[in-house]
């Protein structure tokens, strides 16, 4: 739900772990660091390794447009 209010307020999901709203900032760094896990677990996923993502999480952030590669995003973005 917090992920889908970001989307909502900056147009993307892709919460950067450092900076951003002073206002927000503490609760966009635990968003941030969710994020980052998501991340983390769908590689393991895709590698074949232990992880915790369901396949219904991952379709829902399917769903929302959620980066699972930011570095490749970041790329695709600047050139």
């Amino acid at each position: 739900q917090e992920l889908v209010e970001y989307k909502a307020i900056h147009g993307h999901c892709n919460v950067p772990f450092l900076g951003g709203d002073k206002k927000n900032e503490n609760h966009d760094q635990i968003l941030a660091a969710w994020v980052k896990r998501q991340r983390y677990q769908y590689k393991c996923k895709v590698r074949g390794k232990n992880s915790h993502l369901t396949d219904e999480r991952e379709n829902l952030l399917e769903e929302l447009g959620f980066v699972w590669d930011s570095h490749v995003a970041a790329w695709e973005e600047n050139f």
